[in-house]
């Protein structure tokens, strides 16, 4: 892993290529995840784009952000938006912004003055200065709240966010024609690049896997098909069978692997990302609508026991009544595989609590 700091005087490009960087090379594969779901995010926004449906576009959009503010946030970045603060960009970017809607939220106070003191209007107009006084008096509030809930208040929300966006797309997407897309391969042997892009492809499909499977509301209330064991589910078969494949081929790759080989795995790539796009979509299109009312219930009622438990301590009095219940609902649940190891690997659990879990030690 990266990480060098940087400091004033680094461009917004040079900025975006440390966090990508960051990205693609820190262990921790939630990271790598977090990036991962933006990219699918902002697929959704550009699809949801071309739909006939205003609301299906605002949650795209509101995803995407929340996704974004997310990988923002997140710790292992916390050295590089320190370093982005110091750098003196993000005040230029606010200085800006702020003579931008400054001009947009003069204009309703200079329209009524204009037309109060400017010309003499007719009779028949004299309504207008009833029109006038109100723009006078939204448009300043308009432009202020354009600029503080359109581009995220905060000392460094907006520029810092629109960076990390951007370097997820270029750690993940190749959407940045300066930035390199593929990692650096000695000698820039075209066919070890693309045998490092394979096996990066299957990285970050394991990374997007561990994200889900780390949201609790999606695996057990909105997307648990995707986890589903009667094999029954077409997409999911179809993913399984997919991601089975690419990590076999990806597995027998190595450095006399032929051009034919590596293409066969860039192929198996491309099918397996086609796959989870299309498993991922029917998953969140069925949500529990297919489970036999048991365990609608039963998987409905975990979700919310499981996060119960993520707000509980070692010593907590109920902690006992909410084990009890999970067990309960893991009885009953028999069409999608739950297990208390799934939820002992949760990080938001109390570490002290997890010895005291039917699965044992952590």
């Amino acid at each position: 892993m990266n990480d060098r700091t940087i400091r004033a005087g680094t461009d917004r490009a040079d900025f975006v290529a440390h966090v990508a960087e960051r990205i693609r090379t820190h262990p921790d594969p939630l990271l790598r995840a977090r990036a991962v779901q933006i990219v699918l995010a902002a697929d959704g926004v550009q699809a949801s784009g071309s739909l006939a449906d205003p609301r299906g576009a605002v949650i795209a959009h509101n995803e995407l952000r929340r996704r974004v503010d997310e990988l923002a946030a997140a710790a292992e970045l916390a050295d590089l938006k320190q370093d982005f603060r110091l750098s003196g960009q993000h005040p230029a970017r606010h200085g800006g912004d702020i003579a931008f809607y400054g001009f947009f939220g003069l204009t309703g106070p200079a329209a009524y003055l204009l037309g109060a003191f400017g010309f003499e209007l007719p009779p028949s107009l004299d309504g207008f200065n009833v029109v006038a006084m109100v723009m006078a008096a939204l448009t300043p509030i308009a432009a202020y709240w354009c600029y503080y809930t359109l581009h995220h208040s905060g000392q460094d929300a907006r520029g810092w966010q629109g960076i990390v966006e951007q370097a997820a797309h270029v750690a993940y997407a190749g959407r940045d024609d300066d930035t390199p897309d593929q990692p650096s391969v000695a000698g820039d042997d075209d066919l070890a690049r693309r045998r490092a892009a394979a096996a990066r492809s299957l990285d970050d499909l394991l990374a997007a896997w561990g994200h889900y499977k780390l949201d609790t509301e999606a695996w057990y209330l909105t997307k648990p098909l995707l986890h589903d064991t009667t094999g029954t589910v077409a997409t999911t078969v179809a993913y399984t069978s997919a991601m089975t494949d690419l990590a076999a081929a990806v597995d027998a790759l190595g450095e006399h692997s032929t051009a034919n080989d590596v293409d066969h795995t860039l192929a198996l790539a491309d099918r397996a990302w086609a796959a989870w796009h299309d498993a991922n979509d029917h998953a969140a299109a069925v949500g529990l609508d297919d489970r036999s009312p048991t365990e609608r219930a039963a998987l409905q009622r975990l979700n919310k026991l499981v996060t119960r438990l993520t707000r509980s301590s070692a010593d907590d009095p109920e902690l006992a009544a909410v084990k009890r219940d999970i067990t309960a609902c893991l009885d009953r649940i028999h069409t999608v595989s739950v297990s208390w190891a799934d939820i002992a690997a949760l990080p938001a659990l109390d570490q002290q609590l997890i010895p005291q879990l039917p699965t044992g030690a952590a």
